[in-house]
């Protein structure tokens, strides 16, 4: 009911009856149809069996491989036939899908590699597949030589993969390893096509942030397409500013992150797991799946960090991240794409901290904040000096009265009486002796 307003009614000719079994009917929906997670994989895939095309995004080829190569490739851009230790083995591929679109960066460090798997028919048993990465704005295209990893399991077809790399527009671009007609020999003892390391470990295709890159494998109908986020996440910082002078021991952290690209990974997103099934993500377990960039264990976030430190030589450490205190703090902006964070951070001491903040994108693009470093000193506030405690005005020892002379009472006073008449009758006879004796 509403406070200070009229009761919520049924509408005119709805019996109560009716209203309760719709709101039973809606309720089972609401149990029975849960809401879907969104799933962000870095893999686009076009088309089915017998013959797909299929886009995922990594690190670089050992990441692609899962770091454990079936038939022993392990480093460079080289594949060997029936090596099927990429995407088909389970290798897992960054969650880089995002707004209708997959993101790779173009960054050494971030997750810039693209593995192209495709399914084809019709290919000699000597030869390989060949792929065409193009770059929609610069019109700079570059082709690269994807091996037979393993057969298909339908009509004959087999399984092609390659990788290419996106870099700086300034760089080269590269084909990568050549498509050789050395035979080689695999470890089930089938001979086939290898491609062996050429002038780069992968193909290298020059683009910047926000071109498009397309791709296609001659024999397949399908267009892959692909956008690059070259650029870091952003954060506007409110407080503590640099060179703050605070007066507490608590410093309270504002700031806004925001990624206008592949955007921030976030809990309730669709992962997964270990044993192979899709989950969606809390890993604080808070149940806050949408408002919250995607968490730790701790509370914290896994993705943004904002490191606190007295000491500026070993400050980006885990136990100087301050986000785990913001668990309750974070603020929703933008799904996927920007988050407001607020909290009050206690410091055990006084003294000089300096602050680092860094954040990392889908297309793990990395935004160190250097310019947000700043040293803050933290004074405590100070103790209020006690006002003095009057000094009492010394009492007035009273003045005693002096004591009243005491009125004779009436016992001296008879003996006044009593005297003065003795004294009377001892003088006239006195006197009478002496007139009697002059009469003689």
């Amino acid at each position: 009911m509403r406070s200070g307003g009229d009761a919520i009614r049924p509408c005119d000719g709805v019996k109560a009856p009716l209203l309760a079994a719709l709101a039973a009917i809606a309720l089972t929906l609401l149990v029975v149809l849960p809401a879907l997670a969104q799933s962000n994989e870095g893999i686009v895939r076009y088309g089915g069996p017998p013959h797909p095309l299929i886009a995922a995004v990594f690190a670089d080829v050992s990441d692609a491989q899962d770091g454990v190569p079936t038939n022993g490739v392990a480093t460079g851009g080289q594949l060997t036939t029936n090596d099927d230790a990429y995407i088909l083995s389970g290798a897992d591929a960054r969650n880089s899908f995002f707004g209708g679109s997959l993101y790779i960066s173009n960054q050494a460090d971030a997750y810039n590699t693209i593995l192209i798997t495709s399914t084809l028919s019709g290919i000699a048993d000597s030869a390989c597949a060949r792929a065409t990465v193009r770059n929609e704005y610069t019109k700079v295209a570059v082709e690269l030589w994807l091996a037979a990893t393993r057969e298909a399991p339908v009509d004959g077809a087999r399984t092609y993969q390659g990788v290419v790399s996106a870099v700086p527009r300034h760089d080269d671009a590269s084909q990568g390893p050549a498509c050789t007609t050395a035979e080689a020999t695999s470890p089930d003892g089938t001979v086939g096509e290898s491609l062996e390391a050429g002038t780069a470990e992968t193909a290298l295709i020059p683009a910047r942030d926000g071109d498009r890159l397309s791709i296609t494998v001659a024999g397949s109908t399908y267009t892959a397409g692909v956008t690059v986020d070259g650029e870091g996440p952003v954060f506007w910082v409110l407080s503590p500013r640099p060179d703050s002078i605070l007066s507490s021991r608590t410093i309270p952290f504002s700031f806004e992150v925001t990624d206008d690209g592949s955007g921030l990974r976030h809990d309730g997103e669709s992962i997964v797991s270990a044993n192979g099934r899709r989950i969606t993500e809390n890993v604080d377990g808070d149940h806050f799946t949408t408002t919250e960039p995607r968490s730790t264990p701790n509370g914290g976030a896994s993705d943004i960090h904002v490191y606190l430190s007295s000491d500026p030589d070993s400050i980006r450490v885990a136990e100087n991240d301050v986000t785990p205190f913001g668990t309750h703090g974070w603020e929703l902006v933008t799904e996927g794409a920007a988050y407001r964070f607020s909290a009050g951070v206690p410091v055990r001491a006084d003294g000089s901290f300096h602050i680092e903040f860094e954040a990392t994108d889908r297309a793990g693009n990395t935004t160190i904040a250097s310019h947000a470093s700043a040293a803050v000193s933290v004074t405590p506030e100070p103790t209020p000096t006690p006002e003095p405690t009057p000094t009492p005005e010394p009492t007035a020892a009273p003045t005693p009265e002096p004591t009243p002379t005491a009125e004779l009472v009436p016992d001296i006073e008879r003996l006044v009486q009593i005297w003065t008449t003795i004294w009377n009758r001892l003088r006239e006879q006195v006197l009478g002796m002496f007139f009697q004796m002059l009469s003689l």
